[in-house]
């Protein structure tokens, strides 16, 4: 059976995305789309998890250090522009490897997303101010009231993506996934989806070790080098959130980096139930998946 020119391989955080993309991209000499709504930040490494240098020098990768945090860039920039460099690449090699864990990224670029239209002024102002009256806790439980699966994928402590999560189901009275699939035409070409995963204790265990090489890699040279750029969208998420907290002597650095390991750990649930959800593929290993690919 032929493989499709689009190849998928999404999955939680720390799970070795990355190695598996690039031996996939090397067996097919094709080029790699990173789905990794932090990664595309030019000032963003270590806290990131970006590949490494070499990494990134044995296989072209695209979207990843291509934009920078001063920055607006939404999903339907990643869907418009992603779009553009797949074809380019299928059209060079015959294919393509899509790698990553933002789930929104993944929907946009499959099946369209028009982002935040037709959106009313008084609806975002009311939005507005039930943040700055009740506090982001206040939204984030009315966006998991109406849309469960949705809500697991966005980020429930960054305001400003709960705000448009939530106008755009009350704007068109529907969950988020459908939404996507009814506002823009889906990607052209077929595709393979392979929902990378392995047991909960052995990627909990990466991903306390991943935050453990994160600090002795130098992660709080660069958090300290971006603090002044805290109220930044791209800068409110996990990791960046707890360092700027020990900075401002909120918390001691062993509570910081405990704190960056439970929401890591959080944050890897959250995407598996979105891609258990959302792709309907079996979980394979690495290795599985890796014998697929012809």
């Amino acid at each position: 059976m032929p493989q499709p020119p689009v190849i998928a391989i999404g999955g939680p955080t720390g799970v070795g995305k990355t190695a598996l993309a690039i031996k996939i991209a090397q067996k097919l000499n094709t080029e790699i789309i990173s789905v990794d709504s932090r990664q595309i930040y030019s000032e963003l490494n270590i806290g990131v998890g970006r590949p490494s240098p070499e990494e990134l020098q044995s296989v072209p990768h695209h979207f990843i250090g291509s934009h920078g945090i001063h920055e607006t860039f939404t999903a339907k920039d990643f869907q418009d522009q992603a779009r553009s460099k797949a074809r380019e690449i299928i059209q060079q090699y015959g294919s393509v490897v899509l790698v990553g864990g933002t789930g929104l990224y993944f929907n946009a670029f499959f099946n369209g997303f028009d982002e935040f239209s037709n959106v009313s002024q008084e609806l975002r102002e009311s939005l507005n101010a039930e943040l700055k009256d009740n506090g982001i806790e206040h939204l984030s439980s009315k966006l998991r009231e109406l849309d469960p699966i949705g809500g697991s994928e966005i980020d429930l402590k960054n305001p400003m993506r709960v705000i448009r999560a939530l106008e755009l189901i009350l704007t068109q009275e529907k969950p988020l996934s459908e939404i996507a699939v009814g506002k823009s035409e889906p990607f052209e070409y077929k595709s393979s989806m392979y929902f990378l995963n392995i047991e909960r204790k052995d990627l909990y265990s990466k991903t306390d070790s991943r935050v453990d090489q994160m600090i002795q890699n130098g992660f709080l040279h660069e958090a300290k080098n971006l603090f002044s750029h805290r109220q930044l969208n791209p800068l409110k998420t996990v990791g960046y959130t707890e360092m700027f907290d020990f900075f401002d002597g909120n918390c001691s650095l062993e509570e910081a980096i405990e704190k960056m390991k439970q929401k890591t750990r959080n944050y890897a649930k959250r995407q598996i139930t979105w891609f258990k959800n959302q792709w309907n593929v079996q979980e394979m290993n690495a290795t599985e998946i890796l014998n697929l690919i012809q």
